[in-house]
């Protein structure tokens, strides 16, 4: 955005807060799992209904690679990934489900391919698993030529090209060095030859915040973090690896206040002290209710995931670090996958709550109190203006996060607290609305708000669930 780098704009200058969700394979067909053009057209439909306008997917699959088409017939991307024999077919389809989402107001973040293959040994075989990847075609023209091919197709649509999903730094089947240049490669030929240039970046591994792809090498990289990131310190988010796996030793690993503190605390290192001067996004950091790992199928297996407070605290608190998210949701998020236990659902009453909850936190960010648009864009963490009571009931810390447009208003978002304090520099006679607002109904309550010396506010919470502030000039 003009002026403001961590944020977007449409082309025309029109400011654009990103409200994603996750969905890998919204271009594949999977019947056994509900999986086809028409329940992908209703998910596109409900999502847009719901105010998102930005979901990630793979255009070739790593579990699913191919369509059936109307007489029954499959379709894969490609007849022959060592001989580059394409199919038209296939490539058609993306187009229409491509148009149908651009039409709704969806961006589409356009996953090229996923990077390395996964070893047989470790695909179930009771599950499908197409195993599809940059590695499938025989050399490096080849892979070139597909980075040429997607980007004249899809340039002129409204997309974002993401060249991969977990590309590293974890260890691969290639060394590291030789995968970022890889994908250096690969991303400077989009840019290249992309005369809409449109946004580009590249999705890291679980749990890092790597800093291979934004020196001079990656220029061609427009974004400034497109991590999965549930926080250093939150143990086995995942849980697919527990021992033993029952479902007692994968209880009890909700996220905590201190898990929360953390992530944002991340997130917001790199949105301040690493000099993007691009957006950051965290484009998988919790699938709500995701369950389905067959040692344990009813257990919740992924982290700021296994019930509705938790997984908005960690919304909040993400987008407090002056970052955007892009989550996802157990029956959705895959496009449904016997390897997580689910056939594809978009209209599942589950994540309804969720979804709500999502929707709150997307409103009050664009609307200001009389529903005229704010200006999120001139928002900056300032966590150094707010500090929190301990909890009165246990002790443990209190938690609160600040973005702020300084000297004009002040967004305090707080947990595991009853008290927090808003230190304000201004001049003693600027005088600022204060209102509550809560982030599971979308109540705004006006405040007459405790103030010592003008400009230190003290902000009292009816509980120690989560509660959001705003201080607005007057």
């Amino acid at each position: 955005m003009t002026g403001f780098p961590y944020h977007f704009q449409h082309q025309d200058g029109t400011p654009y807060w990103l409200f994603g969700d996750t969905q890998w394979e919204a271009f594949a067909d999977d019947s056994a799992q509900g999986l086809d053009a028409r329940s992908v057209s209703n998910y596109f439909t409900l999502r847009a209904a719901q105010g998102y306008n930005y979901v990630h997917s793979e255009i070739i699959g790593l579990v699913r690679s191919s369509q059936i088409d109307a007489k029954g017939r499959e379709q894969p991307a490609f007849h022959d990934y060592r001989a580059e024999t394409i199919n038209p077919a296939y490539f058609d389809e993306v187009d229409a489900r491509l148009r149908q989402a651009n039409s709704l107001g969806i961006t589409l973040g356009l996953i090229l391919m996923e990077p390395y293959f996964t070893p047989a040994a470790s695909i179930d075989p009771a599950f499908r698993y197409d195993n599809r990847c940059w590695l499938s075609f025989p050399d490096e023209a080849a892979r070139l030529r597909y980075a040429r091919y997607v980007v004249a197709r899809y340039s002129a649509f409204n997309v974002l090209f993401l060249l991969t999903l977990e590309w590293g730094p974890a260890a691969k089947p290639m060394p590291r060095n030789e995968c970022i240049a890889m994908f250096n490669r690969l991303g400077t030929e989009i840019q290249n030859h992309d005369p809409h240039q449109r946004l580009r970046g590249i999705h890291d591994d679980n749990g890092t915040l790597p800093n291979n792809f934004y020196g001079p090498s990656s220029g061609w990289n427009t974004l400034g973090q497109y991590c999965q990131h549930s926080g250093s310190d939150y143990g086995y988010p995942w849980c697919d690896g527990c021992t033993p796996p029952n479902d007692a030793n994968c209880r009890g690993r909700f996220a905590t206040p201190e898990n929360r503190q953390t992530l944002h605390d991340e997130l917001k290192e790199v949105r301040m002290n690493r000099n993007r001067n691009r957006p950051v996004i965290n484009g998988e950091y919790a699938y709500y209710l995701r369950r389905g790992v067959p040692a344990h199928p009813m257990v919740v297996n992924r982290g700021h995931s296994h019930d509705q407070p938790t997984f908005r605290k960690a919304a909040w608190v993400l987008t407090m670090a002056g970052t955007y998210i892009v989550p996802g949701f157990w029956r959705t998020y895959y496009g449904g996958w016997a390897g997580r236990g689910t056939p594809f659902r978009p209209d599942d009453p589950e994540a309804l709550p969720a979804v709500k909850d999502l929707q709150t936190l997307h409103t009050f960010f664009t609307q200001v109190e009389n529903g005229s648009r704010r200006q999120w864009w001139k928002l900056v963490p300032h966590d150094d203006v707010v500090s929190s009571a301990p909890n009165p009931a246990d002790g443990s810390p209190g938690h609160s996060y600040c973005l702020a447009d300084p000297g004009q208003s002040y967004i305090v978002y707080t947990e595991n607290t009853k008290s927090t304090r808003l230190y304000l520099s201004e001049s003693l006679n600027t005088t600022y609305r204060v209102t509550q607002f809560d982030p599971r109904t979308g109540k705004r309550t006006l405040l007459d708000a405790s103030v010592d010396n003008g400009t230190n506010f003290k902000l009292l919470s009816p509980d120690t669930e989560d509660w959001v502030y705003e201080a607005q000039k007057n």
